[in-house]
């Protein structure tokens, strides 16, 4: 069986040639739209406080249980700054056994760092940077 198309002609604004206003959102796409915004509204604010994290290792650091020296290796990471004195949070595999570490700023600066404290049972760990120079 072929289905038909049908003409359907309609009178009212949108004959006359009016737009016709939106059907008002339904009660999940009002909540969806207020959920979207606070996301959005949270990344604006934190975005600026997270940086990458760039760790450097030397040759000769024995990685895991490989009994092969590992050459020079270079690994990237995120973290996020904590407070204004330049405490950052990241992950505690990420700079276990640095050889150094530079952080870059969301502004694109990129500044060394200091591993403060590491904590591998919970996978954290702390790294500063110092002041930005004036």
């Amino acid at each position: 069986m072929q289905g038909r198309l049908q003409l359907i002609t309609r009178s009212g604004p949108e004959a006359d040639g009016q737009r016709l206003s939106q059907p008002a959102p339904t009660p999940d796409e009002a909540l969806l739209d207020v959920y979207s915004q606070a996301v959005i509204s949270a990344a604006e604010r934190v975005s600026p406080s997270v940086v990458n994290i760039e760790v450097q290792r030397q040759p000769g650091h024995r990685s895991g249980t490989d009994p092969r020296l590992a050459p020079e290796t270079r690994s990237t990471g995120s973290g996020f700054i904590l407070t204004p004195d330049g405490f950052i949070l990241t992950n505690s595999h990420g700079v276990h056994h640095p050889g150094s570490i530079f952080v870059a700023l969301a502004d694109g600066c990129r500044v060394p760092a200091d591993l403060v404290g590491d904590d591998p049972a919970t996978d954290l760990a702390m790294v500063r940077i110092g002041a930005p120079p004036e």
